[in-house]
């Protein structure tokens, strides 16, 4: 699985990088922008400024604090760390990146929540994106439980709302959302290959000959 979130970042992150630099696609950026936002509504609004709450860098770090604990009292220490790197190094990494590419806010549509720092990449796509993925690959992803398969098949939801409510808020354009979500996908899912490397080396070995006994 964790190819497949990598292979997908690389997707999102180029598709957002390209729309950026290409000047012929910004107006494509700008008419999703529209397009999306024509389909405000009262409900739509509320439940918008909802999810902007709910994915900001507080609720991020209060879901990130809650999985520590839980992490230290299960004795997972291991994976507390790439809990860490996973959290600290997306946060280092998108807000350095806002500060170097320094793209201004939409300013075609009115914005419906106060946002801060620059729009490219999108900060709550790229939270939204590394808790999906590092709960998808470091929690659920060799679970038998029933739970476990229901959670990870809602988690990869959380990404896809979050991106589209901060386009529909007005505060950021596609391409911001696709590079959010890319970093925070590469970002997971290389730490969780390098993890797998050095603490579980022997998971390779078992699925070729998984592939062996089945041929």
């Amino acid at each position: 699985m964790a190819y497949y979130v990598l292979i997908l970042g690389f997707l999102c992150l180029s598709c957002g990088i390209y729309m950026l630099l290409n000047i012929n696609l910004h107006t494509l950026d700008n008419n999703l922008l529209l397009l999306i936002t024509q389909y405000r509504s009262t409900f739509l609004n509320d439940f918008s400024i909802l999810l902007s709450k709910l994915g900001g860098m507080p609720a991020f770090i209060f879901v990130v604090f809650a999985y520590f604990v839980w992490f230290i009292r299960k004795k997972r220490f291991t994976q507390t760390i790439y809990l860490l790197l996973s959290s600290v190094g997306s946060i280092f990494i998108g807000w350095s990146l806002k500060y170097v590419v320094d793209r201004g806010r939409p300013q075609i549509i009115e914005h419906l929540v106060q946002s801060y720092g620059a729009s490219f990449p999108s900060a709550h796509s790229l939270y939204a994106a590394v808790l999906a993925s590092f709960i998808a690959l470091f929690i659920c992803k060799d679970s038998q439980k029933k739970s476990a398969k229901i959670l990870l098949f809602l988690v990869f939801f959380w990404p896809l709302f979050m991106g589209v409510s901060r386009v529909y808020l007005g505060v950021h354009y596609p391409s911001d959302v696709l590079a959010g979500w890319g970093i925070g996908f590469i970002w997971v899912s290389l730490l969780y290959l390098f993890y797998q490397k050095k603490y579980m080396p022997h998971c390779g070995e078992k699925s070729k000959l998984k592939i062996e006994v089945k041929s």
